[in-house]
This record gives C-alpha cells, structure tokens and sequence, in this order.
C-alpha cells in the first residue's frame, strides 16, 4: 500500500484529506506544521 505525506497546518484539512485517501486504498502520515510568521 502506497504511503504518502500530507503536510499542513491545519488539522481539520489533514483528518480530511487523510481519510479519503484512506477510503481509495492509501496509507497517509499526517505532518502538522506549525505556520511561521513574518516580522514585517
């Protein structure tokens, strides 16, 4: 079974995306990033 990496820093994004790749037959490691931000 194929694995891939899905990386965001949304969680809700990453559940989402990971099951439905789950349900066509995917493995997924969810990655969280924390978003960085610029000191402008």
């Amino acid at each position: 079974m194929p694995t891939i990496a899905l990386v965001d820093d949304d969680r809700n994004i990453l559940t989402s995306v990971s099951i439905a790749l789950e349900a066509e037959g995917f493995a997924s490691k969810p990655i969280r990033m924390a978003q960085r931000r610029s000191k402008d």
